[in-house]
């Protein structure tokens, strides 16, 4: 992390145990590369100035919501440590194991954590496209929150969020 503080410290240990303690938990997210093919706008987002982000991994968007989330995590000032794609939770989809990556997580001033689903409002709907692989997802994910210690929770946005509150 080029810039340290205590909460990006704090976020950085408490993504760390949980990467441990997650069964199947694979980094391969980051692996994928944008794509300049890619129908979504694509790319690597530049954390070389910030004060909250939480990794020494590079930080890529897979849409323009994403960019648009990581603008928001950087400027809220009641987030004080974010991370993108830290690590995957298993889940199940017709039998077959599968693994879920995080898009972000954050960390609150008053100590909230969430577990952020960056989503347009389209997919978010039922029996909309990747609808049982969303549902599925979604499920093991609160599953995992509700496992958790830390005060940790799920959380869908979409382009319809309120960036400005």
């Amino acid at each position: 992390m080029m810039y340290q503080n205590k909460h990006t410290i704090e976020l950085h240990d408490i993504v760390a145990k949980w990467r441990s303690n997650t069964p199947q938990s694979n980094r391969s997210m980051k692996n994928h590369r944008p794509s300049k093919k890619s129908k979504f706008k694509q790319g690597y987002y530049d954390i070389s100035e910030s004060l909250k982000y939480s990794s020494d991994e590079s930080c890529i968007y897979r849409s323009s919501l994403e960019y648009k989330i990581m603008l928001w995590l950087e400027t809220n000032p009641n987030i004080v440590a974010w991370v993108s794609e830290p690590f995957s939770v298993p889940y199940k989809l017709n039998d077959k194991q599968k693994n879920y990556n995080i898009d972000f997580i954050c960390l609150f001033r008053d100590g909230r954590i969430w577990f952020i689903e960056g989503k347009p409002y389209g997919q978010t709907l039922p029996y909309s496209y990747g609808w049982d692989m969303n549902k599925a997802k979604w499920n093991a994910a609160i599953e995992w929150c509700s496992m958790q210690q830390e005060n940790v929770q799920f959380q869908i946005i979409t382009e319809r969020f309120n960036f400005y509150v």
